[in-house]
């Protein structure tokens, strides 16, 4: 018999920038809504700090007060905007604005992670958009899923299928569990294995894990598709949006942190381009 409630509490991380998009907002609204969960809303504005200079120390200091003053002042129309919205859904949201230094709002982002039983955050636009820091902080300092809202993609209010990244590693099946745990409507399952882009010697096989999902009772479907020169992460969303999949389910750093952030990776790559929503896990 399934969860009506599989969620008490949704957490949402949202950075103010020049276009702050409002999808992590929306996907929260639309979940919140359908489930009857508290919807909190973290609005993180970076605090600009003008380096020191000896000769333009006032002019430096003058910008930086007037970057931080406009950045506030989105942060602060973004709340308004997210409030009425959750409002006209019949949700009950805590919206706050904080500004601060890249420490202090990761950590004020990561008690906020704790304490939901999903993290939503929006796409990061490059290793050096420090909304990256929200999805870093969601998925090492909270143990819990974080779902990758898409800007091209109506929200997400019940997942039916999904498509696995299979790699075999420890934080996909994690993932995998998560989306169960998560999303009790979930029926379908196609495990995605991709041919020639790294050694699966050693890993749980996909038609192994396969098995195993199929006797939770759901449809479990195995492709293994060679990449043939295609990026993982281009892969999987074509896959997914060739079979109208409601989530990407995926395993986040299968390499080093550093290594995806600065040469790229598929955890990177679905959280920056993806059509289709992704749920991660770490």
């Amino acid at each position: 018999m399934h969860r009506q409630n599989p969620f008490v509490d949704i957490g949402c991380l949202v950075r103010v920038s020049d276009d702050t998009p409002m999808a992590a907002i929306r996907q929260g609204i639309a979940l919140a809504a359908r489930y009857e969960a508290r919807l909190s809303v973290l609005i993180a504005v970076q605090t600009f700090v003008a380096p020191y200079t000896p000769l333009w120390s006032g002019m430096a200091n003058s910008i930086a007060a007037e970057v931080n003053e406009q950045a506030q002042k989105q942060g602060a129309s973004l709340a308004e905007t997210a409030e009425a919205e959750a409002k006209a859904a019949g949700v009950t949201a805590s919206v706050q604005v904080v500004a601060g230094v890249f420490a202090e709002l990761g950590s004020r982002a990561a008690r906020i992670a704790r304490s939901s039983d999903l993290v939503v955050v929006d796409q990061q636009h490059g290793a050096l958009d420090t909304a990256e820091m929200l999805l870093e902080e969601a998925l090492f300092r909270s143990g819990r899923p974080v779902l990758v809202a898409s800007p091209r993609r109506v929200p997400v209010e019940e997942v039916r299928s999904i498509v696995v990244g299979w790699d075999g590693s420890s934080h996909a099946a994690r993932a995998v569990a998560d989306a169960f745990a998560t999303f009790p409507t979930l029926g379908k399952v196609e495990i995605v294995t991709i041919s020639g882009e790294k050694s699966l010697k050693g890993i749980l096989p996909g038609a192994d894990y396969a098995e195993h999902l199929a006797r939770k009772g759901v449809e479990v479907t195995l492709t293994d598709i060679a990449a043939d020169g295609r990026s993982v992460a281009d892969i999987l969303d074509g896959r997914a949006i060739e079979t109208k999949a409601d989530l990407i389910v995926t395993g986040a750093f299968g390499h080093s942190r550093l290594r995806e952030f600065l040469l790229g990776g598929v955890t990177v790559e679905l959280s920056e381009k993806a059509v289709t929503p992704v749920l991660m896990a770490y």
